[in-house]
């Protein structure tokens, strides 16, 4: 089967049908009430948790501000190509 039309489908597919929609790091205060619910089930089976609240901005790094926000576009670029080297590679395995 050609790769192109792969390509197609899944840039057209629903977001929900793929794996990155589930990914909850990518957008934790939008993903509170699953961590909630993840700590509940958690402190059930008996799992010690600890909550702690971060909240790092670029002011926060005293003169080093331009770097954070350098390094910040870097991870997400980094994060972007990982997500299309990920897509290449499972597109590779399609026979």
């Amino acid at each position: 089967m050609p790769i192109i039309p792969q390509l197609i489908e899944f840039q057209d597919s629903a977001k929900e049908d793929r794996q990155s929609f589930y990914d909850h790091t990518k957008d934790p205060l939008g993903s509170i009430r699953f961590y909630e619910g993840l700590k509940d089930r958690l402190l059930m089976t008996g799992v010690p948790v600890k909550s702690v609240d971060i909240d790092i901005s670029a002011e926060d790094l005293k003169g080093q501000d331009m770097e954070y926000v350098e390094w910040s576009g870097e991870y997400q670029l980094a994060l972007r190509l990982n997500e299309r080297l990920f897509t290449l590679k499972s597109i590779e395995n399609v026979t």
